[in-house]
């Protein structure tokens, strides 16, 4: 960690445009495929089911390799591990432009996922020992605006190509720039700073970097509540990122395209919360506050929804209010967890935290689904009101006790 006033904001930047490319890169990767389904159907005659496969294979892996991989950061430095996660996602997104099978894509999928599961271990070691104190809260709203980024840009741009040149020709060029910002990181690697532990170390943080102590750490009590912060909100987040355009087609016998500018609205504004939070973050240590206040007002936002009829454009102006306040959220929580991991233990804090916000992903889809099936459209908004006050719980501080 860093003093403040100490780092040349010259260099903070170069940090942050490696570090923020490489996270841009990878949340395009992650929704890659899903807007390929139609070409990969028609190549390979496959059904909707297998190819809904791929994104399971890419996040599966993904999910269960996010904490091994923050030991490793901790242990063997975040620089290689990042620049080794990039090119090893870079190249599976790349062979399935050459191979003959689905089968392979399947495969590929899977090995895609993997190396994915590097970027909020590494990327969070690295902005952590690497910025600037005093601009730390906007260099991780950063981080997290250039990642929202990669996710809104990829599936108009990949649909683009595969309709210009194809499906192959798409994830080979996709397949480059990823190549080509791994070897961009490895050159500029020098400015990357990590608080890693070497093998052996007694130093401060040395503990943190062995196995049994980084398990006690993940399993501490702050550590904890963290997870279930990180997975209350990855479950509300992806539930109106799935389910509110259906939800108040449902509800308020709007057109899709109307019910559309909801989401619209509220993934703007949590890009515009992600920038505000960054910069509100470097002026407070009270990150819980800002967390529990922007999460109790989307909790009533998001419940009123739910509870009274309203115009469309209405609910359109409460969303845009709970992206901002989601947004708000990011970068506190990223501080929150920072404030909680001891040096050299940054790698496995967020691998930890990381695995907890792929949660939402597996469990809202089947949830949310039956709601609807079930005629009950409403409940969905009570739901997810309900997470983001348990999120509130768990983001409360706790009494402070002298246990290590």
């Amino acid at each position: 960690m860093t003093n403040a006033a100490t780092i040349p904001l010259r260099r903070d930047a170069r940090v942050l445009g490696l570090v923020c490319t490489g996270h841009f890169i990878s949340h395009f990767y992650q929704i890659i495929l899903p807007p390929l389904f139609l070409f990969l159907r028609a190549e390979f005659d496959v059904s909707y089911a297998a190819l809904g496969l791929t994104v399971t294979l890419f996040m599966g892996a993904n999910g269960v390799s996010q904490v091994p991989t923050g030991f490793l950061v901790d242990r063997v430095g975040a620089r290689v591990i990042l620049v080794g996660g990039l090119f090893l996602e870079a190249a599976a997104i790349g062979l399935m432009a050459v191979v003959p099978s689905f089968e392979w894509i399947l495969l590929l999928a899977f090995l895609a996922g993997l190396g994915h599961s590097v970027f909020h271990p590494a990327n969070y070691a690295i902005l952590s020992s690497s910025v600037d104190e005093g601009r730390m809260g906007r260099a991780f709203s950063l981080h997290s605006f250039a990642g929202f980024l990669g996710t809104a840009i990829s599936p108009l741009t990949i649909i683009f190509l595969a309709t210009l040149w194809g499906w192959r020709w798409a994830v080979g060029l996709a397949a480059v720039v990823g190549i080509a910002t791994a070897f961009a990181i490895l050159a500029g690697g020098a400015v990357l700073k990590d608080d890693s532990t070497p093998q052996g170390s007694t130093a401060a943080g040395g503990d943190a970097a062995s196995l049994t102590d980084g398990l006690k750490l993940l399993v501490s009590r702050p550590m904890i509540m963290m997870f279930l912060f990180w997975v209350t909100t990855s479950l509300a987040q992806s539930g109106i990122s799935s389910f509110s355009v259906v939800a108040i087609v449902a509800m308020n016998d709007t057109t899709v395209t109307l019910a559309g500018w909801v989401l619209t609205a509220y993934l703007f504004a949590v890009a515009g919360g992600i920038l505000v939070g960054g910069a509100l973050a470097d002026h407070t240590t009270r990150h819980d506050l800002i967390a529990c206040v922007a999460f109790l007002v989307t909790a009533a936002m998001i419940a009123l929804v739910g509870l009274v009829s309203l115009p469309i454009y209405l609910i359109v102006g409460l969303f845009a209010l709970v992206g901002l306040c989601l947004g708000l959220v990011m970068p506190a929580r990223d501080m929150m967890v920072r404030a909680a991991a001891p040096p050299g233990a940054t790698g496995k804090a967020f691998g930890f935290m990381a695995a907890g916000g792929s949660v939402g992903g597996i469990v809202t889809p089947p949830l949310f689904g039956w709601m609807l099936d079930q005629g009950d459209p409403q409940g969905i908004f009570w739901v997810m009101a309900i997470f983001m006050v348990i999120a509130v719980a768990t983001a409360l501080p706790g009494k402070k006790t002298s246990e290590t």
